[in-house]
């Protein structure tokens, strides 16, 4: 549960932000600043993918990435997940171990039957747009589910799913 503690962005809707925070809050946003542009995410992933086999598919689960084959030796001393199907890659929350320790970024996990409950009422209501606010897996579920047309947005704190969806489907915030 993400509580104000754990939020350091909390502020009272009728509260001005003074220089100092505003100072803070830059200082947090360039350090939280994504790694790579989207471009370079992209180009990537399109490497990624291209590895000829499940085997040379490999992340690292520290850092939360996938690893291109000149990355791996950086992280040696990281567990690693080997054997990336690209059937996996359609569901990065999946992929990634869950953030326990970090109450801010604790996100919804939903079983299956829940997430077939939840579409099957989208669809029954005519919803045509959906966004998911720390829900990957309702994303990845919907993003699955697209023949029956509903487009789906999602919302999260953890930049690791920039690495797997363009700024169309999905924005860190």
């Amino acid at each position: 549960r993400r509580t104000k503690k754990g939020c350091p962005f909390f502020q009272w809707t009728d509260s001005n932000i003074d220089k100092t925070r505003q100072r803070v809050y830059l200082k947090m946003y360039k350090k939280n600043k994504l790694k790579y542009k989207w471009t370079i995410l992209r180009k990537r992933l399109m490497n990624f993918t291209s590895y000829p086999s499940d085997e040379s598919r490999i992340v690292c689960l520290t850092c939360e990435t996938i690893l291109l084959e000149g990355e791996r030796e950086q992280h040696n001393s990281h567990p690693l997940r080997k054997g990336i199907s690209l059937e996996q890659l359609l569901q990065p929350s999946r992929i990634f171990l869950p953030h326990t320790e970090r109450t801010s970024l604790a996100q919804e996990f939903f079983t299956k039957s829940t997430l077939q409950v939840i579409a099957n009422n989208i669809h029954l209501f005519g919803t045509k747009s959906v966004i998911c606010i720390g829900t990957p897996t309702l994303h990845e579920h919907l993003l699955s589910d697209n023949a029956r047309g509903v487009s789906t947005f999602l919302l999260d704190l953890d930049p690791k799913y920039s690495q797997f969806y363009n700024p169309n489907l999905f924005q860190r915030f």
